[in-house]
């Protein structure tokens, strides 16, 4: 009886994990049916918006509908790990505005990021492929879907679910690492020579120091735990991070617990010394992610869990106060 018992209970196990099996497939069934309706209407929605508006557009195989408005035939293409700047007018299909920046207006730098192929490093995605289909100087309207935008994201009343987009785009200007550099190395020479800062050095990595107020004793080397003060600042003085009040910070030079170029600033500086250190991005944070409209940036890159918000290829200015050197 024991084993029949034993026997009876196994059976019943195996039809058990069976129908769990089953109803998990089947869940699974759902979600993918359930993706796929919503694809289905994204695509629809802006297939209806051509028709109604008899617009011709052309179908990416990625899905995004797209019109080239302005050609540039002599222009440079787009090549993995070139870095664009673009204006832009985004919109959704209901015709309300969502966000731009507009060279004819004044309104603002053209965004800038990393064009890649293997990964997206411009959100909408929908925006990421489109761009790679463009040449320096051309214009193009796109129709990107939800789904290779944001989804089923919304934000305030700027974003509503499953929203479709119509993004105009000028490519403005196609950049390389190189090009980059000496792009940033301008405009940290003209910051320099604005604030009449005749003392400031500036080093062939790139970066710029300007020393405050004196300090005394050695500087740092690797291994040493420095406290610090700082407040740190894009170009235009936009405020990105400090330290509180009355509670400096910790950190041991050498282990790459900070970016490259604040580091090699600390490196300069003595004991009770304040400075300035001016970072290029290729010595702070890079390509990063870009997310358009700039309104969601902060809380679409907080729900991905990216959380470095600083711009792409911005350069960085730190006020800095060495507290201690142990």
């Amino acid at each position: 009886m024991k084993n029949r018992r034993g026997l009876m209970t196994s059976r019943i196990s195996g039809v058990v994990c069976l129908l769990v099996s089953l109803a998990f497939t089947q869940g699974c069934m759902d979600d993918e049916s359930e993706f796929e309706k919503q694809r289905k209407r994204d695509e629809q929605a802006i297939a209806d918006y051509l028709a109604n508006n008899q617009i011709e557009a052309e179908r990416s195989p990625a899905g995004f509908y797209y019109i080239k408005t302005a050609s540039n035939d002599s222009g440079k293409e787009v090549k993995s790990s070139d870095i664009l700047s673009i204006y832009y007018d985004m919109s959704l299909l209901s015709g309300s505005k969502v966000g731009g920046v507009d060279d004819a207006t004044g309104n603002g730098q053209p965004v800038k990021f990393l064009y890649t192929s293997s990964r997206y490093t411009l959100a909408p995605t929908g925006l990421n492929l489109g761009v790679g289909l463009m040449r320096e100087g051309e214009s193009f309207r796109f129709f990107i879907p939800a789904y290779l935008a944001f989804g089923s994201y919304s934000y305030k009343s700027l974003i509503p679910v499953h929203a479709n987009f119509i993004i105009d785009v000028d490519l403005v200007e196609i950049d390389n690492a190189n090009s980059q550099k000496a792009i940033e190395k301008e405009a940290i020479e003209n910051y320099v020579a604005e604030k009449n800062w005749d003392d400031a050095q500036i080093y062939s990595s790139g970066l710029a120091y300007k020393k405050l107020t004196d300090g005394e004793g050695d500087t740092p080397k690797n291994g040493d735990v420095v406290t610090i003060s700082f407040t740190g600042t894009y170009l235009d003085g936009t405020v990105f991070d400090k330290s509180e009040t009355g509670k400096p910070i910790s950190l041991t030079i050498g282990n790459d617990s900070v970016i490259e170029g604040f580091e090699q600033g600390m490196k300069f500086m003595q004991k009770g010394e304040e400075a300035i250190v001016i970072v290029p991005s290729h010595l702070a944070y890079g390509a990063n992610v870009e997310t358009i409209p700039e309104e969601v940036r902060e809380a679409w890159l907080t729900r991905q869990q990216i959380n470095n918000h600083i711009l792409p290829y911005s350069t960085l200015i730190f006020e800095v106060k060495l507290e201690n050197i142990k």
